[in-house]
């Protein structure tokens, strides 16, 4: 073993001699060719990204002897020997622009992902091989070139989408709760203009716009349709800052002769009218508040006439706030109108009457009245919440309809009672399924119409009638007595003189009720009808 050893490591150093002599004596017997030198590559550690929308920053560390670098981003994965530029792809740097590190890659889609890689170039030596960065990919940020949706932009059954005019766009798709429900391929004339307008919405409903080139998302709009307004010839959706005054109402007279008008306005808002406003001439007006989180108020400081003739002037979903001021209509030029109507509204704070015919030679005729599922509170002094005084036919109030409201403590600070005509017939009263609490006070009847006068048609139903505003005030004079069926009142309802029969409840209307005098009018005694009163206070 010993021998072989030795031997072994004798012809170690006898080759290792050649070797050395050879070298020595005779050199190199090649030449290299400095042309055939390879760059090294970009490492991945150093490669790092930062996208936007539709760019991104590459940054990197230089690599000697590059004179330029080749970048490309594609949606393919670049792998597996991929040709540079492929159909998904963009190359970067063949014209040798990108000559340091960073450098912004542009033209990208947004919201997608992209596989990247970078390699040196040099024009004397070979190119370094591809580099891809450690994590293979990145993705750009979704892109916003939608604009907001504006309350000027939509009604309860259209939209305006709009969007940075000429971009790169191709369709548009519509979605509520995240299905598709309309989708349009855009015209070149909607993508200069950079809008386009969708119809058949729903009223009340919320809606996601996207908007695409050709699969890639450019913007979205969120929105929620207004409510279905009521219907007349002209809608008209207003913001919060707008002013309603007379010179409002006149020149929308002028621009829309003849022509009913919706007047939409804005959720959670509030309106102060500061002196009286004046329905103009022929025009139907619909004052009405989209719902929100609190009523949009109306505040009435004046009062609203309606002088002229008018098909309809309706108010709805309003808190009416008189702020102690003197009436919601007080009338007392000639005037002609088919329907007033207060639907769903709080009216409030009324100094002295809620609706008045004064008296006056002018004829001012009202075919119709209906109060429907409001709350009233807080009004009269020296008159009647209804009061028609004008008599002998020049103020009529023809037929009067009431129903699912409350009305608590509108004869205050020396208000009277409820309805008055003064010796003036009427064709109907329908009251139905109201609360009412302190609504006649002074001695004064409840209902009057003066003598040898009544209402035709007269019914009382379904109703409540809780404590009278003070110790003693008259029932109902109508030549025609009203009907009156499961109607209550409870036993501080202290009525004397042409006494009107209801049922009775035998407690107080402070046993009857959660709390009258703070306005909770939910039945505190569960054996009384529930089907009694406003609909509003079941429990």
């Amino acid at each position: 073993m010993k021998k072989l050893k030795y031997i072994t490591g004798t012809g170690a150093l006898m080759l290792l001699t050649i070797f050395a002599s050879v070298s020595c004596t005779d050199g190199n017997d090649w030449v290299v060719d400095s042309s055939n030198e390879r760059l090294f590559s970009v490492t991945s550690s150093s490669l790092g990204i930062s996208p936007e929308a539709t760019t991104a920053e590459i940054k990197w560390t230089k690599i000697p002897g590059a004179e330029y670098y080749i970048i490309e981003a594609s949606k393919d994965t670049l792998y597996n020997g991929a040709p540079v530029n492929s159909a998904n792809g963009i190359v970067f740097g063949e014209d040798k622009s990108i000559v340091k590190s960073p450098f912004v890659l542009t033209d990208l889609d947004s919201d997608s992902k992209y596989f990247i890689r970078i390699k040196a170039m040099s024009s004397v030596k070979t190119e370094s091989k591809w580099c891809y960065p450690e994590k293979f990919s990145f993705k750009t940020k979704p892109e916003q070139i939608m604009n907001t949706v504006n309350n000027q932009d939509k009604t309860s059954n259209s939209v305006r989408l709009s969007w940075t005019a000429g971009e790169r766009v191709t369709k548009i798709e519509l979605l509520k709760g995240g299905a598709i429900v309309q989708e349009k391929t855009l015209t070149g004339e909607e993508i200069a203009a950079g809008e386009i307008i969708f119809t058949g919405l729903e009223g009340g409903t919320s809606y996601q716009a996207n908007l695409y080139n050709n699969d890639v998302r450019r913007g979205y709009a969120l929105f929620i349709t207004f409510p279905d307004a009521p219907d007349a010839d002209v809608v008209l959706y207003l913001d919060a800052t707008d002013i309603i005054d007379q010179a409002y109402l006149d020149n929308l007279a002028t621009e829309h002769p003849g022509q009913s008008v919706t007047l939409a306005l804005a959720s959670d808002a509030t309106y102060a009218v500061e002196e009286k406003l004046t329905v103009p001439d022929n025009m139907s007006i619909n004052f009405f508040g989209i719902p929100g989180n609190n009523k949009t108020v109306l505040s009435i400081k004046g009062n609203v006439d309606y002088a002229g003739n008018h098909g309809f002037i309706t108010f709805q979903n309003l808190n009416i706030d008189c702020l102690g001021k003197g009436y919601v209509m007080n009338q007392t030029n000639a005037g002609n109108v088919d329907k007033i109507e207060f639907n769903d509204c709080i009216i409030q704070n009324v100094a002295t009457s809620f609706f008045r015919m004064q008296n006056a030679s002018n004829i001012k005729i009202v075919n119709l009245l209906v109060i429907n599922n409001c709350i009233i509170r807080n009004v009269g002094s020296g008159y009647y919440f209804i009061h028609i005084d004008a008599g002998s036919g020049v103020g009529v109030l023809k037929n009067l309809t009431i129903k699912d409201s409350t009305f608590d403590r509108i004869c205050i600070s020396g208000g009277k009672g409820f309805i008055y005509s003064n010796k003036t017939n009427m064709e109907s009263i329908a009251i139905s399924n109201c609360t009412m609490y302190k609504v006649a006070s002074g001695g004064n009847r409840f209902i009057d119409f003066n003598t040898g006068c009544g209402a035709t048609a007269f019914t009382v139903s379904n109703t409540v009638l809780g404590m009278t505003g003070d110790a003693t005030v008259g029932g109902v004079r109508s030549t025609v007595a009203p009907s009156i069926n499961n109607t209550y009142t409870t036993n501080d309802w202290s009525q004397t003189g042409d006494k009107v029969t209801y049922s009775t409840y035998g407690g107080t209307a402070a046993d009857l009720f959660e709390d009258p005098e703070n306005g909770n009018f939910s039945f505190k005694d569960g054996s009384f009808d529930s089907s009694i009163g406003d609909p509003r206070w079941i429990k």
